[in-house]
């Protein structure tokens, strides 16, 4: 009976170990690195080509995945590290989205709600935004009230560094329509992954935006809705 207890004592220690690590900055599973975990579709990049290499599990630490999670672990071969992720980052076409939503804005009272999709690696991952009303319920608490089934912006969308010559440089955002054609930029004013972004819109608001992350970063299209309820 003691040996047993031991037994048990010994393998909760070890999958304690494995469920507590996080991700390091590697990205070539097959040189031993650690498995990357991404927080929102602001910081994450496809890791399908490496996927292969890693083990790829439920949350319960052992169970494989069936496509149907949102978060997985993804685990050193030997399940010596575990690291927990959207399922998005590893399998592309497992494609899950992250809500960002901004509060009150001056002088219109209008509010932004934005809904990106996680990078797969093939495609320019695809974008929506809505300018809402934010509807105060308790003296300064509210909630961005959007036209969830009309989004004044539907396409794609993608962020990048960009470095003028003989200007500073800045973070842009590049929008494209659902075929990928581009339809603008946006020069960003602050570039936070994966919490947050600002950017000035005038026909929004004077105040700049800021989008910050939801509750809602690793979520399938039809949960989306829930992040405005």
């Amino acid at each position: 009976m003691k040996n047993t207890n031991l037994w048990m004592i010994a393998l909760s220690l070890s999958l304690t170990s494995c469920l507590g690590q996080q991700g390091g900055s590697g990205s070539d599973a097959s040189s031993g690195s650690n498995p990357k975990a991404y927080n929102s579709a602001l910081n994450a990049e496809s890791q399908s080509a490496v996927a292969a290499s890693y083990k790829l599990v439920k949350l319960d630490g052992s169970t494989p995945i069936d496509g149907s999670e949102n978060k997985i672990l993804v685990c050193t071969p030997k399940f010596e590290i575990c690291t927990e992720t959207c399922i998005a980052a590893y399998v592309p076409t497992a494609e899950r989205w992250s809500v960002f939503k901004t509060d009150w804005l001056s002088p219109s009272g209008n509010c932004v709600g934005v809904a990106m999709a996680y990078a797969d690696g093939n495609s320019i991952p695809r974008f929506k935004l809505w300018v809402g009303t934010y509807v105060f319920t308790h003296g300064v608490v509210g909630y961005c009230s959007v036209n969830f089934n009309s989004p004044d912006y539907l396409g794609r969308a993608y962020f990048s560094f960009e470095r003028p010559v003989n200007a500073s440089a800045f973070y842009q955002h590049n929008l494209f329509d659902l075929s990928g054609t581009a339809t603008g930029t946006v020069q960003l004013l602050n570039f936070n992954p994966p919490g947050l972004y600002t950017y000035h819109d005038a026909s929004i608001s004077n105040a700049d935006i800021t989008p910050q992350l939801t509750n809602f970063s690793c979520i399938k299209e039809s949960e989306i809705s829930g992040a405005f309820q």
